[in-house]
């Protein structure tokens, strides 16, 4: 089987060269590793030319010049010849067993589609603590997700959904990322892993199949971490259009019920927001007006691509 890893990158030139010699030192070597990098990222380019010289990984590296992760992914997709595409994050270093796991499965099971694992979450050169859970990857009824894909689990099982430092797809399925996304594409990988399953095809997640994650500051203008109104309003946009754009009309509409009134930590509706500002009026207005905001305009986004002709991304 023909393996291909995709790495996207933004101005972490040493992360990516952590990520690239991780791949470089796998059990079974990738068939070919892509690359993409903005075109004027030129502290990534300079490193990754030096990598480049020295190794006998077979890279191969793509420039796109327009910015966001999902732009990067898709560009990167394109030029994908593998059978299978492994997909990480440059600041994931993926353990040395990862392609030979993610290889074994899909040649043992025809029916699988997707595939993911744990990625062991590391913040500041820190392991973060991890619990025990039973349910990994599960899309509730009413919209909620359930990750836990960086927590303590047993068993290989089906998911609903894959975590997008640790993921791999056949690619004979039609792969590609929604760019309507904003900020750092919260819920890219739940868009396509739905997709997969629109396809008519399993979701598999293996706790064996591993990465080590040192989560990285995202470039695009704002942490990772805090209830900023600016991500809460681009979280609550991409969580609405990704459940929009795949969920029938009945769950849909259970969906919009559930996001306004509750809502989760990422999204919060109104419980939502007067339990994180803990019964604090004017503190709950400030977390519930970007998070509505967003909403909103997610519904605006999904119902704008409905339009004859237009497509998702």
């Amino acid at each position: 089987m023909r393996i291909s890893v995709l790495v996207p990158s933004y101005r972490r030139p040493d992360l990516l060269l952590n990520c690239l010699r991780a791949l470089e030192n796998q059990s079974r070597q990738p068939d070919e590793v892509v690359v993409v990098l903005r075109d004027t990222d030129s502290d990534s380019r300079k490193s990754f030319d030096l990598f480049c010289a020295r190794t006998r990984l077979p890279l191969k590296l793509v420039l796109v010049n327009r910015p966001g992760q999902m732009a990067a992914l898709n560009a990167g997709m394109e030029r994908v010849l593998g059978e299978v595409v492994c997909i990480t994050d440059d600041d994931a270093e993926p353990l040395y067993d990862w392609i030979s796991r993610i290889e074994s499965r899909f040649i043992r099971q025809a029916a699988l589609g997707g595939l993911g694992g744990r990625d062991h979450v590391h913040f500041g050169g820190v392991a973060a603590p991890t619990r025990r859970v039973d349910v990994v990857g599960k899309i509730q009824w009413f919209g909620r997700t359930i990750g836990n894909h960086a927590q303590e689990s047993v068993g290989a099982r089906e998911v609903d959904c894959l975590k997008g430092c640790n993921m791999a797809f056949r690619t004979d399925l039609p792969l590609r990322f929604d760019e309507r996304l904003r900020g750092d594409a919260y819920q890219n990988e739940v868009g396509i892993c739905l997709a997969v399953k629109a396809a008519g095809r399993k979701l598999m997640y293996d706790p064996e199949i591993r990465v080590n994650h040192f989560m990285g500051a995202r470039q695009y203008g704002t942490e990772r971490a805090g209830l900023s109104a600016e991500r809460l309003s681009n979280n609550s946009h991409n969580h609405l259009l990704v459940r929009m754009e795949h969920m029938p009309v009945w769950q849909r509409l259970i969906y919009l019920a559930y996001t306004f009134t509750v809502g989760d930590q990422e999204t919060p509706g109104l419980i939502k927001s007067i339990q994180l500002a803990r019964g604090r009026p004017r503190e709950s207005l400030e977390i519930l007006t970007p998070s509505i905001s967003g909403k909103l305009n997610g519904i605006s986004t999904w119902w704008r691509s409905r339009r004859p002709g237009a497509l998702p991304g």
